[in-house]
């Protein structure tokens, strides 16, 4: 139990330093407006139709990788197949969050699921088996 628990803590936060670390990737190539309260979802929401569609893409990507990444890592900690999906649900419901707090595009507020989902998806499926606790090899997949 405390393995599995582990590998949720370790995953949600490697998915979230993953999330962030793309994000600001992308910050530096499209920057923010110096003036824009980040704070403010308003002020944000009116900022976000000058936004270029490349930046949307990234964050949509910041989603997928987070998924991706936090959800390998669980999986390799817990040793079972399924550690990818409680990361891909947490990413999934920020995602959701940010999409209820500043208005979205549709396809952006649908990627907020999707993308996350399948980061998981791809987890649970590229990563080979793991060893379990008793040493058997997990053939899950």
């Amino acid at each position: 139990m405390v393995r599995i628990l582990a590998s949720i803590v370790a995953g949600t936060l490697v998915a979230f330093a993953v999330i962030w670390l793309v994000e600001l990737a992308g910050h530096a190539v499209w920057p923010v407006a110096s003036d824009l309260d980040m704070r403010d979802p308003e002020a944000v929401a009116r900022a976000l139709p000058a936004i270029p569609l490349a930046a949307k893409l990234v964050v949509v990507l910041a989603w997928f990788a987070g998924a991706l990444a936090g959800g390998v890592l669980a999986k390799r900690i817990a040793g079972s197949w399924w550690a990818a999906w409680p990361i891909a649900m947490l990413v999934a419901l920020a995602g959701i969050m940010t999409v209820m707090m500043i208005p979205q595009p549709v396809w952006m507020q649908m990627a907020a699921v999707a993308a996350p989902l399948l980061g998981g998806l791809a987890a649970s499926h590229l990563v080979g088996p793991g060893r379990t606790r008793q040493g058997a090899i997990d053939a899950d997949l």
